[in-house]
């Protein structure tokens, strides 16, 4: 899995099957990197937000099919409560298993206004819920 890490203001030029943005609780469409993907989609991440669908509590991840305005097919929207290092790396791991359940290749990370000792929580969460040990699988590997 490669994962990436671009500025908010890239967002839109970011080469991957999914854009993953993660957000302290509450959740709000005018945050740093929020605002600028929420300008990509004609603001349906305001929308989901009003309607309650995402809240920004930990773990919560909710996936949107991006129409357009980003390079990106999808935004995976990921609640990190109230943002300490633990739960930066739990909502890691959330968005990590998510991302493996969906079958993605490639991920990007929107963290805002995040220092780097955050980012390095969130992904090191992120490589452990995306891994799978699965060398003495056969078959489909469902089981």
């Amino acid at each position: 899995m490669k994962i990436t890490v671009k500025k908010s203001g890239d967002v839109a030029a970011a080469k991957a099957d999914v854009l993953v943005v993660a957000t302290h609780r509450p959740a709000k469409a005018s945050e740093e990197g929020l605002g600028p993907i929420d300008a990509a989609l004609d603001g349906l991440v305001g929308r989901v937000i009003a309607d309650g669908e995402f809240t920004g509590a930990l773990g919560q991840a909710v996936l949107l099919h991006a129409t357009g305005g980003l390079k990106a097919a999808r935004v995976l929207l990921v609640g990190t409560g109230d943002g300490d290092r633990d739960a930066l790396r739990d909502a890691g791991a959330a968005a990590g298993g998510r991302v493996r359940e969906l079958g993605l290749g490639s991920a990007a990370l929107v963290p805002g206004d995040w220092v780097t000792s955050e980012i390095a929580a969130f992904a090191q969460g992120f490589a452990y819920g995306n891994y799978r040990f699965d060398r003495y699988r056969t078959g489909d590997g469902k089981a």
